[in-house]
């Protein structure tokens, strides 16, 4: 389904078409998981997240010049599995692992193609994990971020016990809040706001 963007999605596209291919916008976000993990239940987690948000399985995609938000029906976002190389001691892997959670956090995202997160485990030890959440700026922030991890973990934990989550219905979809705030700025108030950003624009010193 095809959405219109919000204002700040707008923004980001516009700067992704003048500097194509930066992580600039990049939101990373990583730390050690100590102990056992099921990773099985981790992605079937994480699986839960993208079926409940729209949100992750949301692109901009130009349509004659005109970004606007593609939320697919369906979609995944499979965990990358990292095994670190063998005969390194543990100083070694940490930095290792740090290491390649940069790198993950550098590559850049295509808006036009979802999903715009990346997550990894990193495999420091069979009982310690680096966890990489990589989301691109145009579909989170940083309470936005704060709610998956929390909504994750309470999946996950679902899981491992074998009970059904219990998370709180959503109340809208970012797409909901895209249309709602096009809706408030449009027509008179438009020409209203236009008109005085031109004022303050004519009035700013010029840079050469």
């Amino acid at each position: 389904m095809r959405f219109p963007v919000s204002f700040a999605q707008q923004r980001l596209w516009f700067l992704e078409q003048l500097a194509p291919g930066e992580p600039t916008y990049n939101m990373p976000y990583a730390f050690w998981l100590e102990g056992p993990l099921d990773a099985h239940a981790l992605q079937r987690a994480m699986d839960a997240m993208v079926a409940r948000h729209a949100v992750l399985r949301t692109s901009i995609v130009a349509f004659d010049g005109v970004p606007e938000q593609v939320v697919a029906d369906t979609g995944a976002v499979p965990i990358e599995h990292i095994e670190l190389p063998p005969g390194l001691d543990e100083g070694e892997r940490t930095r290792k692992a740090e290491s390649i959670a940069g790198e993950l956090a550098r590559q850049p995202f295509d808006l036009a193609t979802a999903p715009l997160i990346r997550m990894a485990l990193i495999v420091a030890a069979p009982d310690r994990h680096l966890f990489v959440l990589v989301m691109h700026h145009s579909i989170s922030d940083g309470s936005s971020m704060k709610i998956l991890i929390d909504e994750l973990s309470a999946v996950y934990r679902a899981e491992t016990a074998g009970v059904p989550a219990s998370l709180p219905p959503l109340l809208m979809e970012y797409s909901d809040y895209a249309v709602w705030q096009q809706d408030c700025i449009r027509g008179e108030e438009l020409d209203r706001q236009l008109s005085y950003w031109r004022e303050q624009l004519r009035g700013a010193p010029q840079v050469l």
